[in-house]
């Protein structure tokens, strides 16, 4: 059995080099997922483009839809990079740490999460579409 053709690459929360960490041989096809989708890291909020099979380390989500394809993708990755700062877990760790108490005036709304942020964004850019 060649070691080789089973290395896959290792995609973490990282906020550069798409996303890749390394690599991870997967022999049984026990953690490989299947490309040809968008990862955010949770703490950086950087999304990637990953047209190939690959291993998730913790705190990486995929997004997949049925026309996602390598222009929408990139497309979609850049609203999402651009617009980093407002749905990683980073900026909402120190939001909570900054305001123990907040009250949820018009002024202060409650934070929604930063998965459902991503998810209504994808949403409205595919209604649009």
């Amino acid at each position: 059995m060649d070691r080789i053709q089973y290395m896959r690459l290792l995609i973490e929360a990282v906020n550069n080099d798409n996303g890749i960490s390394g690599y991870y041989a997967d022999i049984n096809n026990e953690f490989t997922i299947e490309g040809n989708c968008l990862t955010i890291g949770a703490e950086g909020g950087i999304a990637f483009w990953q047209p190939k099979p690959f291993i998730a380390g913790v705190k990486v989500y995929t997004i997949r839809h049925p026309q996602l394809n390598e222009l929408t993708a990139l497309f979609v990755a850049s609203l999402l990079n651009a617009n980093s700062a407002n749905y990683n877990y980073t900026n909402a760790r120190v939001l909570a740490k900054s305001k123990p108490n907040p009250s949820h005036s018009p002024s202060n709304p409650p934070q929604t999460h930063p998965t459902t942020i991503v998810q209504i964004l994808i949403g409205t850019i595919w209604k649009r579409s």
